[in-house]
């Protein structure tokens, strides 16, 4: 009889993680600015998130997003930074709903989230003595991130995954608010 408990509630504990996927990606991020004075470069993007889905598919699904947009900058006039060319990088945490369904073998998802972007860039300080140091200047900003994205299940709990998705800062503080298009190719999965 307590063998038969013990089975019951492990069955129960492993439906229940199986809830739980974790989402990964690389790829190319596009640097979108209209900014007077700065000319922002493509980079590289990273994308980590963890997802709960109460249903395996055909669902509304819950995403939280930790993205890291890397890129550069040149500037030809006087911005929030002095520094004349430089590496701007933003972290994103984003959490928001979507939905998933499945076609064939496929899944086809859209999600929305919102959350905060820290943009990270370098200052350069000058003083009377004629000293000079290298600082790390921050910004937050709130932004509103849209995805969608096509996944291959080569297992029921194990795809490969292609998501575009474009992210849009909502404060207009700086001309170091840029908005960025993201191609990333990865793979989600449980942990069991």
């Amino acid at each position: 009889m307590l063998l038969l408990i013990q089975h019951a509630a492990f069955a129960q504990t492993e439906k229940f993680a199986e809830r739980f996927y974790f989402p990964g990606g690389v790829g190319y991020n596009i640097v979108n600015s209209d900014a007077g004075g700065i000319a922002f470069k493509n980079g590289i993007s990273i994308n980590t998130g963890a997802e709960y889905r109460p249903h395996y598919i055909n669902a509304v699904f819950y995403r939280f997003n930790f993205d890291v947009l890397n890129s550069s900058y040149t500037k030809n006039n006087i911005i929030a930074t002095n520094v004349t060319n430089g590496k701007f990088t933003s972290n994103c945490f984003v959490i928001g709903a979507g939905y998933r369904f499945k076609y064939k073998g496929w899944g086809i998802y859209a999600l929305g989230q919102s959350g905060l972007i820290n943009h990270g860039y370098e200052k350069v300080n000058s003083y009377v003595n004629n000293e000079i140091t290298v600082s790390s200047a921050t910004q937050h900003n709130a932004i509103f991130k849209m995805a969608g994205g096509i996944e291959y299940y080569i297992v029921p709990h194990f795809a490969l995954v292609f998501e575009p998705s474009y992210y849009q800062n909502l404060s207009t503080k700086s001309n170091l608010t840029p908005s960025f298009f993201n191609f990333n190719i990865g793979l989600t999965t449980t942990l069991f």
